[in-house]
């Protein structure tokens, strides 16, 4: 009995590894996890150790997956050599990938070679995703030995990798090569969610139709009408054109902003100005704080003062935390470019005319609702971090 049970063992071992001599294998896979620089419009590409017939390589046999909503993404898919002949998949999406969304490489059992052994299921990383964490409108730095100020771009401040030659940094033992903070790193994990607001605690911003921001401004669903679709209808969670946030641009088809033109978009100041009603609708104490509040000079417009000298100054920082990625806009996004931002001006920085300790004494009733308003007017599930900027402009 033991002799046959030692038998069966062999016999099983042999059967196992010629079943594995007969399924091909994945040597490379780029991106992967480990990829330092995805952009958005980069091919996927897979190099096989074996021959592949062209006949079985197919958008159905090898696919990119978004992980998060199971589509598939609409890609041109091509044969290549590297080391061998027709060894190399090269999946080219026909529109750029989703910054920040995790993609997952999937290999069907229809792909054969041409010995008609289909692979093995393993990747070289141990891991079938990647995640795009370089946005096509992130500025790269330029080389020239004539001229180094090409070198110094703003950008270079979220980079967690050599710019000049990303797939060879090793931070571990060279981390002077990288020049940011590694914000390219983390995007790969996290890009940020539109209810993490971002409290911009500063002086003011110059306006309200930044491309960059438009659509990152809270805005108080207290103080609002529900928008509607363009059959009139009101849209689920308020999201009317499903970007998974719900924001100014939700308001596209509601009277009386329907029908505008690209060139004419909505803006937070249409709403406040549209709906500006003098009533504290969601009674949090604060009347018509539609997108955020000034309440050091009691209005509900958050704009800058021009005669100061960083009168708006969160056009600046407010961009830093959370400007939009991959809109065709700017250099370089914000550290959290899927949050939100409340607006939450400062008072002497504001408007450069009274310190707060004579604002206090002159505005008592002012000082007090700026000091416990806005903490009652967040939404209970909203989580806030603070951005701030206290420099006195010497």
């Amino acid at each position: 009995m033991r002799r046959m049970l030692c038998t069966l063992a062999v016999s099983a071992a042999i059967l196992v590894a010629a079943q594995s001599a007969k399924a091909f294998s994945l040597l490379e896979m780029f991106p992967d996890v480990n990829t330092f620089e995805m952009r958005t419009n980069y091919p996927v590409t897979l190099t096989f150790n074996a021959s592949l017939n062209p006949a079985t390589v197919d958008s159905d046999s090898v696919a990119v997956v978004n992980e998060a909503t199971e589509a598939q993404a609409d890609a041109d898919v091509t044969l290549s050599t590297t080391y061998k002949n027709n060894d190399t998949v090269i999946i080219q999406p026909q529109s750029t990938l989703v910054f920040g969304d995790r993609y997952r490489v999937v290999i069907d059992s229809g792909l054969r070679d041409i010995a008609n052994t289909s692979f093995d299921g393993y990747f070289p990383s141990g891991y079938d995703w990647f995640v795009p964490n370089v946005p096509t409108d992130l500025a790269r730095p330029d080389w020239d030995p004539q001229n180094f100020t090409g070198v110094f771009v703003n950008s270079n401040v979220l980079l967690g990798f050599n710019p000049f030659d990303p797939e060879n940094t090793n931070l571990a033992e060279r981390p002077q090569e990288c020049p940011g903070i590694n914000a390219t790193g983390a995007w790969k994990i996290y890009t940020g969610r539109s209810d993490v607001l971002v409290a911009a605690v500063d002086n003011g911003l110059s306006r309200y139709d930044d491309p960059d921001l438009i659509d990152r401004f809270f805005i108080n669903e207290g103080e609002l009408p529900s928008p509607v679709d363009q059959n009139g209808k009101p849209c689920p969670n308020r999201d009317c054109n499903g970007d998974g946030r719900y924001s100014v641009s939700d308001y596209k088809f509601t009277p009386p902003f329907a029908g505008r033109g690209a060139a004419d978009s909505i803006s937070p100041e249409d709403l406040i100005d549209e709906y500006s009603d003098g009533v504290d609708n969601d009674g949090n104490g604060v009347v018509d704080d539609i997108c955020g509040y000034d309440f050091f000079s009691d209005t509900n417009k958050a704009l800058g003062v021009d005669e100061f000298p960083e009168g708006t100054h969160i056009d600046l920082t407010g961009k830093a935390a959370v400007g939009q990625a991959d809109n065709g806009n700017g250099d370089k996004p914000g550290v959290c470019p899927k949050c939100g931002m409340k607006l939450v001006p400062t008072s002497e920085v504001a408007h450069g005319k009274e310190s707060e300790a004579i604002w206090r004494e002159k505005h008592p009733a002012q000082h007090e609702r700026a000091t416990t308003a806005p903490a009652r007017q967040e939404k209970p599930n909203a989580k806030m971090d603070m951005n701030m900027d206290m420099g006195n402009g010497k």
